[in-house]
């Protein structure tokens, strides 16, 4: 097995942080090197160029939620506009579609948000907080949404958490006009052109750090350098998949103790924009944007304000974590089958306006083993243990290292990349 020596700096992983740390440590003159396991760049940000749909699909990371200070200077840099996400959103009720908000009845909930004294697991806010029997359809729409936006496990998720998030995120949506792969793209060309290099389809299976070096295994070969920077995913690191040398165990017990959750992504381009036809609702559906349901897949979303075809299932949490053992074809027929219900067509005349589809299973992808990561009740110490550097060799970046309201996103990952590649440099 060939062994490159002579590196200051490894990074693990080519998807947001990484990209942002090697980017930033580069510029000091140090010799990075990012390996990747996967065959391309991006991690969890994976957009589709395919003829068969009407424009790029975002099998990862699709929308900027809110004015995020970080990815919004990198795109303008790298000069990819980012259009405003507009449209309505709806609701399957029993009486058919009604246009609705992303939670139902929120003053009710600010006000037992603030009747909380420390902080609880969601579930059990709704045991304590939402037991009345009036508050039903807050609890199944924030339910929906814990499970859904977040991917979170109700009976580990931080109420407080919640609770911050709803009162102070934004109500702007953005999407990156030409696909996330561009942004990615963009940096990794500015790593290269300073004169870094990258190693793709290497997944690293063993880490040994000692005083004075880190060697780092993958599959194909060794790398040995003055530090890394580790930046898998939380489920990868929950697996043990990678065996460090001398042991990390303080860090892997956080690391399972994280939350991160499941999610499957169907995105289904059919020959006509169905669903605004005005039969199926008395108001006037053009602008749909996000529709909810109690379906196996039941979240929804189009590409509005551009007219196509083109509708996104999505299930996160439990939703997933059910269907994410089935095969992509069973998935599509869950998805089908959840829009027959939801919109009252038949199954047949759905199947024949289907013209392509694409099913991501990030609950199953080895290389991610999840989607993203949420906040759990007493995740603030979690996250400290994991962005700790080990020996002022090892360190860790990624949208899971984030304690703010931004975790979980991209933005999240870029800002702990860039947190991490300056403790780095520092280190030097």
């Amino acid at each position: 097995m060939e062994t490159q020596e002579n590196l200051d700096v490894i990074v693990i992983g080519a998807g947001a942080a990484g990209l942002m740390a090697a980017w930033e440590i580069i510029q000091t003159g140090k010799k990075v090197l990012i390996i990747e396991a996967r065959n391309r760049i991006g991690g969890r940000i994976h957009t589709i160029y395919d003829e068969k749909f009407s424009l790029p699909i975002e099998g990862g990371a699709e929308f900027i939620h809110g004015d995020l200070p970080l990815t919004k200077l990198l795109l303008k840099k790298a000069g990819i506009a980012y259009p405003k996400a507009e449209g309505s959103v709806w609701r399957k009720e029993k009486n058919g579609l009604q246009k609705s908000d992303f939670i139902e009845d929120y003053r009710d909930l600010n006000k037992k948000f603030k009747e909380l004294t420390g902080d609880i697991p969601v579930a059990d806010f709704f045991n304590q907080y939402l037991k009345d029997p009036k508050y039903e359809d807050l609890k199944k729409s924030l339910n929906g949404y814990v499970e859904g936006y977040y991917a979170a496990d109700t009976t580990k998720a931080s109420t407080f958490a919640l609770r911050d998030e709803l009162q102070n995120s934004s109500d702007e949506q953005y999407r990156v006009e030409s696909g996330y792969q561009t942004l990615v793209d963009f940096m990794h060309r500015e790593f290269l052109q300073k004169g870094g290099s990258a190693f793709l389809s290497s997944p690293v299976t063993a880490i040994n750090w000692q005083s004075d070096y880190v060697e780092v295994t993958t599959t194909l070969q060794t790398f040995v350098s003055k530090k890394i920077i580790n930046t898998v995913p939380i489920g990868v690191l929950q697996s043990g998949q990678i065996k460090f040398s001398p042991g990390i165990e303080d860090k892997l017990t956080a690391a399972k103790q994280a939350g991160y959750g499941p999610v499957i992504k169907i995105i289904i381009q059919f020959d006509d924009a169905f669903w605004i036809d005005k039969s199926l609702s008395e108001e006037d559906t053009k602008n749909l944007s996000f529709l909810f349901s109690e379906e196996q897949v039941p979240t929804w979303w189009t590409q509005y304000p551009k007219e196509v075809a083109i509708l996104t299932g999505w299930l996160g949490g439990s939703h997933a974590e059910k269907m994410k053992h089935l095969s992509n074809d069973e998935i599509l027929q869950r998805a089908i089958k959840s829009l027959t219900s939801i919109f009252d067509i038949d199954t047949n005349y759905l199947n024949k306006k289907l013209l392509s589809w694409q099913v991501f299973n990030w609950a199953t992808d080895p290389y991610s083993l999840g989607a993203y990561s949420y906040q759990i009740v007493g995740g603030a110490g979690v996250i400290k243990i994991l962005k700790e550097p080990v020996g002022n060799k090892l360190f860790f970046a990624g949208e899971g290292l984030s304690d703010g309201p931004e975790i979980g996103t991209v933005e999240a990952a870029l800002a702990s990349g860039r947190e991490t590649a300056h403790l780095v440099i520092a280190s030097f």
